[in-house]
């Protein structure tokens, strides 16, 4: 069902600091972020190399090209860029984000997790940030520190099932049972119509060691 796949929402428009480039490298910053979002790579590259060479300082073309190869799979190439996009700009959010979720891609939680915790530094309010913080303290073998980010992502967006369940799963990883309880009972009254997401939620319990049974009740009475 995919409710512990990284949100992979990519972040790719200019920059703080992109109006100290030339005029010259703004124009071509535009005409790549119009090619990027007509879907034409090739035009994209192409202005952004020319970015580069007018302005190898520019934040913004090394974020787009870094993010332009992240969806293309290339992530050693994106990973480069990346942080060459945070190094030129340490205040860029999405230079951050982006990266992190190149390095996710290469399952480098560690790495990863400091830049989501520089990203939300810059913006605390980003639940795909507190998202994927909080699934990558899953994966460092932190549920308890997963679950304070996954509840932070829960409170700004309640209305996502992947949310929901990997707050339930981290704490019920901490053995915080009640408050895995409560989660679930608020969940219910949201996605109680959905089977699928009842089922995975059910044998999230019972792998955590409680009963069948029991399951069957909370999840009635959520109902």
């Amino acid at each position: 069902m995919g409710y512990s796949a990284a949100q992979a929402r990519l972040i790719a428009g200019p920059v703080q600091g992109s109006e100290n480039a030339s005029s010259a490298a703004r124009s071509l910053i535009l005409k790549a972020e119009k090619a990027l979002n007509a879907g034409n790579l090739s035009e994209a590259r192409s202005a952004l190399e020319k970015v580069l060479e007018k302005d190898p300082h520019s934040a913004s073309a090394y974020l787009m090209l870094g993010t332009m190869e992240l969806q293309a799979g290339d992530l050693r190439a994106s990973r480069v860029d990346l942080w060459q996009a945070t190094r030129l700009d340490p205040n860029c959010f999405g230079c951050h984000y982006n990266l992190a979720l190149a390095l996710l891609h290469e399952a480098n939680w560690r790495e990863a997790a400091l830049e989501l915790k520089r990203a939300l530094a810059l913006n605390p309010r980003s639940s795909d940030a507190l998202y994927n913080l909080g699934l990558t303290l899953l994966e460092l073998g932190s549920p308890a520190q997963a679950s304070i980010e996954l509840r932070k992502a829960w409170g700004l967006d309640s209305k996502r099932p992947d949310v929901a369940f990997n707050l339930i799963r981290a704490e019920l990883a901490a053995r915080e049972f009640a408050q895995a309880q409560e989660a679930a009972e608020q969940a219910q009254k949201i996605f109680g119509s959905d089977s699928k997401w009842l089922t995975s939620i059910g044998q999230l319990f019972i792998q955590a060691g409680i009963s069948r049974a029991a399951v069957v009740c909370l999840l009635q009475d959520a109902r």
